[in-house]
């Protein structure tokens, strides 16, 4: 990848294939942790004639102009993801109902990266682009209408993957499929009643009016969409879905896989991070999920760069970090108990003389992945109510 002239672009980023190399710098201590700016998605950005675009075209549009890539993906979108949703509706066909979602599931990621990054800062002063992002595409996309920005901002983050959040994977053993499947089932079936009750006990109701009321527009609309074609309803709305929501819990059952069991409350020892992996060009860093949950409104950008200068500290903490991995392959290996693969990818932030053995590295991992008993969750979390289930009661 080329340099990009930050006078002629602003959207940069630090290089996440050289973060290692700069870890090793910034624990010799041999020299300073310089940061490289380098474009994430070089195919488009380092043509002569994309500064310009996003300069004069896509800047405007936009509270942060290193945010010019949202743009680009929301075009990109806009001219293949709605048509080709548009054409299956009118006339379907197999083979292009199959070609669709293969199209969608090439953009989900990083539609869904786009969705996260708006839903915690605005991205734009124009109501009218903000609302592609939320309404139009969202649904084609395998979002359903406000459930993401409510569950994510206003619960996840404020809950913290703490007892009350819906999405915690506290009372789960993280490396066991049955108990993955209880909570991707869960979140499918009734998030859309779960998390309207969550804000109406706390008193939110504008919360819980505007998740529910997006949950059963966007059915009622993928509803009548099937009711007028049976298959193109099916393939444009409830297949991309069912996959995205599977993707966004097992994402986020990966990000929270390694607990500390002494300090589940603490961020650096209750999320992973991952570096080195084509997943952060895709999703714009959110692989940096320790950092995010640090400062949920960081920048996308500067999610690298908080590691590298913040390094003494989370060497204290002793986080949880892998290379060349991104969530579904940590979700993968853990389904398949492929603790040697982890560690082998895990990264060793302090000296290399103080590295523990690979035997040490799946100790560790394997005593951060395990199911909080209750009696460890009301004492860490005394206000929380227990919860009476077979997964809640494990006294393993």
């Amino acid at each position: 990848m080329q340099t990009v002239d930050v006078a002629s672009s602003r959207f940069t980023e630090v290089d996440d294939l050289e973060i290692l190399q700069l870890l090793d710098k910034a624990r010799d201590r041999s020299a300073p942790a310089t940061v490289v700016h380098k474009t994430m998605f070089s195919v488009v950005e380092t043509t002569s004639w994309y500064p310009h675009v996003a300069r004069y075209y896509f800047h405007p549009l936009l509270y942060d102009p290193r945010n010019d890539c949202f743009v680009l993906f929301i075009v990109l979108m806009l001219a293949s993801v709605l048509p080709s949703a548009v054409w299956l509706m009118l006339d379907f066909v197999w083979w292009r109902g199959i070609v669709h979602v293969v199209l969608v599931l090439q953009f989900a990621g990083t539609f869904t990266a786009i969705l996260h990054n708006t839903s915690h800062k605005k991205m734009s002063p124009y109501a009218a682009l903000n609302g592609v992002v939320q309404y139009l595409l969202a649904p084609l996309l395998g979002q359903t209408w406000n459930t993401y920005y409510f569950h994510h901002v206003k619960h996840h983050h404020v809950e913290d993957n703490g007892p009350n959040d819906l999405s915690s994977t506290l009372r789960f053993q993280r490396d066991s499929f049955a108990d993955f499947c209880q909570y991707f089932l869960r979140f499918l079936f009734f998030v859309a009643l779960e998390l309207p009750v969550y804000f109406i006990k706390r008193a939110q109701y504008w919360n819980a009016f505007a998740t529910f009321g997006g949950e059963v527009a966007s059915f009622t609309i993928a509803g009548l969409a099937t009711n007028y074609n049976l298959f193109g309803g099916f393939f444009v709305f409830f297949i991309p879905l069912i996959i995205v929501r599977f993707g966004m819990m097992s994402g986020n059952w990966a990000q929270h896989s390694f607990i500390d069991p002494s300090d589940p409350k603490c961020n650096y020892k209750s999320s992973v991070t991952c570096v080195r992996h084509f997943y952060n060009k895709e999703a714009f860093n959110d692989g940096y999920h320790t950092s995010h949950h640090l400062n949920a409104r960081r920048h996308w950008s500067e999610h690298p760069t908080h590691l590298i200068k913040e390094l003494s500290t989370y060497y204290e903490k002793r986080p949880i970090v892998f290379q060349q991995l991104g969530f579904m392959n940590l979700w993968l290996l853990l389904m398949l108990h492929n603790y040697k693969r982890l560690a082998e990818l895990y990264v060793h932030l302090g000296p290399e003389s103080e590295r523990p053995s690979e035997s040490e590295i799946i100790a560790l991992l394997k005593s951060r992945a395990r199911a909080f008993t209750e009696q460890e969750v009301r004492h860490f979390y005394p206000t929380s109510p227990p919860q009476r289930t077979k997964v809640a009661n494990r006294t393993e």
